[in-house]
């Protein structure tokens, strides 16, 4: 992951107002592959909490993205997990479905 201050001026005003801001950390695309420091923006500022997916097992999934966050110091993230993998969720057209992902996290 690289430094991109591009929202982080919002999320500083936010944490200046005591509105805590919470990102998905983000999930593996061709373009983000997971590995050490693949966590993305506006997840990895330090302002910021970055939520991780685990699947059944309690166990990280294999898609969440990773810290450390690139603005150094003790930013280890996510800053918390939770269950991202097969959860309900509204689809489309008034339906339900399973779906994955560190958002559903």
């Amino acid at each position: 992951s690289t430094l991109n201050d591009w929202f982080r001026s919002v999320v500083k005003a936010w944490s200046a107002a005591d509105i805590t801001p919470v990102f998905a950390a983000g999930n593996h695309t061709p373009w983000t592959p997971v590995g050490p420091g693949s966590i993305t923006n506006p997840a990895n500022y330090p302002e910021a909490i970055a939520v991780g997916s685990t699947n059944s097992a309690n166990r990280i999934s294999w898609f969440s993205l990773r810290g450390p966050s690139p603005y150094g110091g003790n930013e280890i993230k996510p800053d918390l997990v939770a269950p991202g993998e097969q959860i309900l969720s509204t689809l489309p057209n008034n339906e339900y479905g399973l779906s994955d992902g560190t958002s559903m996290a």
